[in-house]
């Protein structure tokens, strides 16, 4: 599979997880032992490919994608890079944001470093502008 086939094929597997709620379509891009080195709230590391499920759910809790835009997407090797600005309405909340629903709109920013290994997605190191999400919210000052 060639790195543009691959990239294609990512960003169907999260839209249909992310904009449907089909998180099993995750499997078909990412390693059973995935780890995922998150910079989210709460800062942890995930391991497995459902915990990389539980996350998306987890996410959808607090929050509804109205869009999710592929800002720049590159790869060389085993490692996609990629930016992305998703555009949520904050409904509920979750582990990653304990604020109650505010029915706000936001558009948040973030990126992410993918190592493939045998054509499936083992490593991910990500940022999510957490700072400016809780402004948008009102959780902090700000904005």
């Amino acid at each position: 599979m060639t790195l543009e086939e691959f990239k294609a094929k990512f960003i169907k597997a999260e839209e249909e997880a992310m904009l449907k709620g089909n998180v099993d379509a995750l499997d078909k891009v990412y390693s059973p032992d995935l780890v995922i080195h998150s910079e989210q709230f709460p800062f942890q590391e995930l391991k497995g490919i459902e915990a990389r499920k539980q996350q998306v759910r987890g996410n959808s809790q607090a929050f509804q994608i109205i869009k999710l835009d592929w800002d720049e997407m590159v790869g060389e090797g085993d490692t996609i890079a990629y930016r992305y600005t998703m555009h949520l309405k904050h409904t509920g909340t979750s582990p990653m944001v304990p604020v109650p629903p505010t029915g706000k709109e936001l558009v948040v920013k973030g990126s992410q470093f993918l190592h493939l290994k045998d054509n499936k997605v083992s490593e991910v190191l990500g940022q999510i502008d957490m700072l400016g999400m809780l402004q948008q919210l009102g959780a902090m000052p700000g904005r």
